[in-house]
């Protein structure tokens, strides 16, 4: 009930929203703290950044992942160091989550680390879905 109430705030922008948003990032439900993230990512507010630095540590994947697309998103070098770690992280869910992460936040230096990765991977559903990454740069110019 409270990740879908995050999604209406998110639409709507209520004039508290933002603070919702950020008290949100504490829940216990991994699907709260993740529609949060992704919430304040869109809210384009620099506010978020100090709100979402520790969650790009986060245990779940889906909200580190979004902590550290949303941190690039903000101009944040911590967000790749984030998703560099996620990377080479023994859980596939987690190298899966950072391919998303790279694909969706196309931020500079993205490709190069997805191609990195994709030299290694051993798991065939992380390598299709850094493949499903890569081809999101296809739009951009080289």
């Amino acid at each position: 009930m409270r990740a879908t109430a995050l999604r209406i705030v998110k639409v709507a922008r209520l004039r508290d929203g933002f603070q919702l948003l950020a008290d949100a990032l504490g829940d216990p439900d991994a699907r709260v703290r993740a529609n949060a993230v992704e919430a304040l990512e869109d809210a384009g507010d620099r506010r978020a950044v100090e709100f979402l630095l520790p969650l790009a540590g986060d245990p779940q994947p889906r909200i580190r992942a979004n902590a550290a697309k949303a941190l690039c998103r903000y101009g944040r070098d911590e967000g790749r160091t984030a998703l560099e770690a996620m990377c080479r992280h023994s859980s596939d869910a987690m190298r899966l989550s950072a391919a998303w992460g790279g694909g969706e936040g196309r931020f500079e230096g993205a490709r190069v680390l997805l191609h990195e990765r994709a030299a290694v991977e051993a798991s065939p559903v992380v390598l299709a879905k850094i493949a499903d990454a890569l081809s999101q740069f296809q739009e951009l110019p080289a």
